[in-house]
């Protein structure tokens, strides 16, 4: 009986160390999570500014080619 209550024991002891696992690695999870978000977020911020430039860029040529063709030709 004793060697039953040890085992009972030693086995709930490791049930209790494998939920404690268990939730460290849905906290690690959770954050991963977040930070995959914020990357995700950041990237789109980029992505839109780059457009932004792009656009910007676009219409500086544009305008330069017509104020060369008014003024310079």
């Amino acid at each position: 009986m004793v060697e039953a209550n040890a085992l009972v024991a030693s086995v709930e002891e490791k049930s209790l160390e494998v939920e404690a696992k268990l939730r460290s690695a849905d906290a690690k999870f959770a954050e991963i999570s977040r930070k995959s978000s914020e990357f995700d977020r950041k990237s789109q911020d980029l992505e839109s500014q780059e457009s932004s430039l792009r656009r910007d860029r676009l219409s500086f040529i544009a305008e330069y080619s017509l104020f060369f063709i008014v003024f310079l030709v």
